[in-house]
């Protein structure tokens, strides 16, 4: 599947660090007996293997901006030091950051010699 990590355990990793995107990715799994037995509105069923083939990247992706923002919670970290705590490449923690920005959960804290450092903030 996903690195070492089950969906299930990413998504309980998620939904520990956000409620409301843990919220989201359940309400998406709850979909699949419905896409694979019934079909979408189309009436177009998936199977298993396609279901996932569509929901592991989102979750995947999910989980990794959650492991983003509880790093940056606890302090303000840069992009180069987020990627390599993470083990990421620096342009895909960049993208997620962007995401992550857009949906108001980080912010620039401070700016080091060009280079900006953020901070995620508390989820309300």
């Amino acid at each position: 599947m996903m690195q070492d990590m089950s969906r299930q355990e990413m998504l309980n990793y998620i939904q520990a660090t956000s409620k409301s995107s843990g919220a989201k990715m359940e309400k998406l799994l709850e979909k699949e007996t419905e896409l694979t037995e019934k079909g979408n509105k189309y009436g177009v069923k998936f199977t298993k293997r396609q279901f996932d083939l569509a929901v592991d990247p989102i979750i995947k992706a999910e989980h990794t901006r959650s492991r983003i923002l509880e790093l940056t919670r606890t302090a303000s970290m840069s992009v180069r030091e987020i990627s390599k705590r993470l083990e990421l490449a620096t342009k895909e923690v960049l993208q997620h950051i962007t995401i992550l920005r857009h949906r108001n959960l980080i912010v620039t804290d401070s700016v080091d010699k060009q280079v900006p450092k953020y901070r995620g903030l508390p989820e309300e």
